[in-house]
């Protein structure tokens, strides 16, 4: 039986687990990679694989604003910094990224981060917009 990625969510949110495994986290650099957001909208469906989209954008925000809470979120600058300094935050580092410029992270997560001042890393996957193919994820 496939478990269900919310149902996992779910259970380390209700078990504290997440903020125990942060605390352990100090000083260290997590990288949260995000692909597609899925809208709010309770009658979405799309034709292409499912399963590449992640949260709905409210609990896209949510996430956000516990890592906000919880973490120093990281700028490619900050990061860079980091890096010439050899040294880390005390809290847990996140460094947020979104991969292959889907609409969706233009039109529902870019406005999210903006939002919550959240700075993120878009990574553009450029040959499927000049070769107009699908990725084979899709």
């Amino acid at each position: 039986m496939r478990i269900r990625r919310a149902a996992v969510a779910q259970f380390f949110c209700r078990c504290n687990l997440l903020t125990c495994l942060f605390s352990r986290a100090a000083g260290r650099l997590i990288v949260l990679g995000y692909h597609r957001i899925r809208p709010d909208d309770p009658d979405f469906s799309t034709p292409f694989d499912d399963f590449v989209f992640g949260p709905t954008a409210s609990q896209f925000a949510a996430q956000l604003r516990w890592l906000k809470a919880h973490a120093e979120l990281l700028s490619e600058t900050d990061l860079l910094d980091c890096i010439k300094s050899r040294s880390m935050h005390p809290k847990p580092s996140v460094l947020l990224t979104l991969d292959d410029a889907y609409r969706d992270n233009y039109s529902i997560a870019l406005p999210i981060l903006k939002d919550l001042d959240i700075p993120a890393i878009f990574f553009v996957s450029t040959h499927q917009i000049l070769s107009r193919e699908l990725g084979a994820w899709d």
